[in-house]
């Protein structure tokens, strides 16, 4: 009966963790995330360098867009923007994004002993 109990137990967690690597959302390490509604920024996270930031608030309200724009490191950095922002918006969007910006290593310096 005990015997019969842990199968199942074990063959429920075998399935799960396989639902979890197959269906996984997340896409690598987020670097910055910026989410616009009828053209204002709503919320953003991550490090977002000033210049783009100025940028992207001036096209979203230009445009009244509503959408969300990400940034993520996955071996290199993508940017996904949502579907909602019109193709000729995203494209500007993709010219100004700083990939250079966020491609270079960050060296922790308090680890470092000199």
């Amino acid at each position: 009966m005990t015997v019969d109990i842990l199968k199942i137990v074990f063959i429920l967690i075998a399935v799960f963790f396989i639902y979890k690597l197959i269906f996984s959302k997340n896409q690598g390490y987020t670097l910055m995330k910026m989410q616009f509604k009828q053209g204002r920024l709503v919320s953003h996270k991550g490090k977002i360098q000033d210049k783009f930031l100025r940028e992207c608030k001036a096209l979203a309200k230009v445009e009244k867009t509503t959408g969300t724009l990400r940034a993520y490191r996955d071996g290199t950095v993508r940017l996904h923007i949502s579907a909602s922002i019109n193709d000729s918006l995203a494209q500007r969007m993709r010219n100004m994004f700083p990939f250079e910006y966020y491609e270079h290593k960050q060296v922790d310096m308090s680890k470092k002993r000199g």
